[in-house]
């Protein structure tokens, strides 16, 4: 199930965003966060419900555009079923989750 395993650094996802050269800006990130442990992201939102709100490790969501539906019209339905930390190609109207905005979320 997504979401549930292979742990990493959200600092370690932003210097590998930045080398790659995809990293916008990111919102929300304190220095805290930055040593918090993240879980596989989930890029599926039928899979949104199954995250929990256990708060350790810090859930992940890749808004991903495609050619049926976008990533990016679930943000609330990903905030509001536990994900703390947003992936996305344009920052969404919060300022309580951690955001790190991309040129490419398929690429990220």
């Amino acid at each position: 199930m997504q979401g549930q395993s292979k742990l990493t650094g959200l600092g370690k996802i932003i210097d590998q965003l930045k080398r790659a050269g995809l990293l916008t800006e990111t919102t929300g990130i304190t220095d805290a966060d930055l040593q918090r442990e993240v879980s596989y992201p989930i890029t599926d939102t039928r899979a949104l419900n199954f995250v929990g709100n256990d708060p350790a490790p810090l859930r992940s969501f890749v808004a991903i555009r495609g050619g049926n539906f976008d990533g990016h019209d679930y943000l609330d339905t990903a905030i509001e079923n536990g994900v703390r930390l947003l992936i996305l190609e344009e920052g969404c109207e919060r300022d309580d989750i951690c955001q790190i905005i991309v040129s490419d979320t398929r690429k990220a």
